[in-house]
């Protein structure tokens, strides 16, 4: 039987019961270097679908043997998806010291991309520590020395939170004039996720009709990378955006909420804040009182999780609207 690793974006149901045949095959092997990597391909494909309980126990299967099996490369990965799990579950500052740690460990032991994973990962932690504007130089350092469109995106998304709409909107132009077609790849999702974003709060009706037909097929998936480790929200999040930026406001309630519910059963408690937020941003947009006021209580909601969470940058968000 032929069987074919998948690329990152091309986790599907079926990729599910893939993972579980290359899983089975392994331990009918009895090799559990094989049956380790079926783990981390597994844990990766079920968080880009949703299946938060497969993943940790993929995880927590995987770190009860890594450490019997010398295989350095194998731990740093598994390591990189427990540092990312503990971020989207919200301890922030855990994951920062964690990530930190193990890309230290991932240099030392010469793993190829080792420091492009620590900015990956650094930009995700500082987004939600309201400190991306410190990997500015970074990103431009990397941008002038890869092709990888999602470097650009990236930057866009530093202005866009530092509450700089003229310089994302320099960064999102060259986005915008390619149609946003950039090779489907490993981070094609989360390409389309991050320009979303910053299209949204740019109020840029033409790139959020583009975009929503970019990412409506996608609706029910969460971008990733490395390895899986880096969960970013809910594609519907995105959706709900646009839609909201297009003035389809039914559709953004619908998206909204779906978001929501996606963000509470994998464990996400920054993600569900955001969308609190947005979803309240979009509310108040439609000008009449009983949508300001569920507005109003959204964002106390998202307050109250950014509180518990100590999200510094999405309390500035929700002082700011």
């Amino acid at each position: 039987m032929e069987i074919r690793v998948l690329g990152p974006f091309e986790a599907t149901p079926e990729t599910g019961t893939g993972t579980e045949e290359v899983l089975e095959l392994a331990e009918r092997a009895g090799d559990p270097v094989l049956s380790s990597r079926a783990r981390i391909l597994r844990y990766r494909a079920a968080m880009e679908l949703g299946d938060a309980a497969e993943a940790e126990r993929c995880l927590a299967a995987n770190e009860a043997m890594i450490g019997q099996l010398n295989q350095p490369a194998l731990a740093w990965q598994v390591r990189l998806q427990r540092a990312g799990h503990r971020l989207l579950r919200g301890d922030v500052d855990g994951a920062d010291a964690e990530w930190e740690a193990v890309c230290r460990f991932g240099q030392e032991i010469g793993q190829p991309g080792a420091g492009t994973y620590h900015w990956a990962g650094a930009l995700l932690i500082r987004f939600e520590q309201g400190r991306t504007a410190e990997l500015e130089d970074a990103t431009r350092d990397i941008l002038r020395g890869t092709p990888l469109a999602l470097v650009g995106a990236f930057l866009a998304v530093i202005h866009d939170e530092a509450h700089d709409p003229e310089r994302a909107e320099q960064a999102f132009r060259p986005l915008a004039a390619q149609g946003f077609a950039v090779p489907f790849d490993f981070v094609w999702l989360r390409y389309q996720c991050d320009a979303a974003m910053v299209c949204s709060h740019l109020g840029d009706r033409a790139s959020a009709a583009v975009l929503q037909a970019h990412l409506q097929p996608y609706a029910d998936r969460f971008p990733t990378l490395v390895f899986g480790s880096l969960v970013t929200g809910s594609v519907h999040h995105y959706l709900g955006m646009l839609a909201g930026t297009l003035g389809q406001y039914g559709e953004a309630d619908a998206r909204f909420s779906a978001a929501a519910a996606a963000h509470e059963r994998i464990g996400a408690p920054a993600w569900l804040a955001r969308t609190y937020l947005e979803w309240a941003r979009v509310l108040s947009l439609r000008g009449d009182a009983p949508q300001g006021q569920r507005a109003h209580e959204l964002v106390e909601q998202s307050r109250r999780i950014g509180r518990q969470l100590g999200l510094k940058s999405l309390l500035r968000h929700a002082r700011s609207g």
